[in-house]
């Protein structure tokens, strides 16, 4: 019993020391919404937007990166609307350019992203689920 008292004492001040993992890394853990989903819905739809339907539901994509190394992306854009899941990897961080590295893996496709980190809370990427597009899209945390 008095062992038990010393793991834990030694566990908290590991925690508080920030020993429990890479800091650069949890720059990107969090629940990021897109920032301006009204322009991407015109570009995903093609027109094709029932107006009531936008109207009831706002458009919104929506990437979940989770400690675990799970990784979820929801869409709803008009008539796209979509839940893809997968995983992630932090690959580096480069201080200077404020860019971090990741892989995700997601339907079988493993892609590398560079995610551009401006502050605590918006990043830039191409998201996951649309690794075709070559432009990165601003994503703020919810």
């Amino acid at each position: 019993m008095f062992g038990l008292r010393y793991v834990i004492f030694g566990l908290c001040l590991l925690m508080i020391v920030g020993c429990t993992g890479d800091p650069d890394r949890y720059r990107i853990v969090g629940d990021w919404e897109l920032a301006v989903a009204g322009k991407l819905v015109d570009q995903v739809n093609a027109g094709d937007v029932d107006q009531s339907d936008a109207e009831d539901t706002p458009p919104k994509m929506v990437i979940y990166f989770y400690r675990s190394g799970s990784l979820k992306t929801q869409t709803n854009m008009g008539t796209v609307q979509s839940e893809k899941r997968g995983s992630w990897k932090f690959i580096s961080y480069d201080d200077q350019s404020k860019k971090a590295k990741i892989e995700c893996r997601m339907m079988d496709e493993t892609t590398e992203f560079d995610v551009v980190v401006e502050d605590e809370n918006t990043i830039r990427l191409v998201p996951p689920n649309m690794a075709g597009l070559t432009r990165k899209m601003k994503f703020v945390r919810r």
